[in-house]
């Protein structure tokens, strides 16, 4: 298993994660089951808050670091989930760490 572990950071709860504020249209959810749930190369997500909701952390499970990567360089994903959240990240300031833990073929 392949795990990326996101942890993000707001200055206020007035400022929603942009998970919050944008949910996933029809399209991209059944593009995403089809390619990365039905194929099982997506495993399974957590989101959990810290007490002050300041910030979150989201733990993403993936089947192998190549799975993710085919992900991060899915054009659909990249283009409709990964990008708009970067730039909704940054013109929030809404930082982000990064941690992977996993097999690193």
């Amino acid at each position: 298993m392949y795990s990326i572990i996101k942890t993000q950071t707001r200055s206020s709860i007035n400022i929603p994660f942009y998970f919050e504020k944008h949910s996933m249209s029809a399209d991209y959810q059944n593009y995403f089951y089809h390619k990365f749930i039905v194929t099982k190369k997506f495993l399974s997500s957590d989101t959990v808050y810290s007490d002050d909701k300041l910030t979150v952390t989201k733990t993403t499970n993936w089947s192998s670091r190549n799975d993710f990567l085919e992900f991060m360089g899915d054009t659909y994903c990249y283009n409709n989930m990964v990008e708009p959240g970067r730039e909704y990240d940054i013109e929030n300031e809404i930082t982000a760490d990064i941690e992977i833990k996993g097999n690193k073929l």
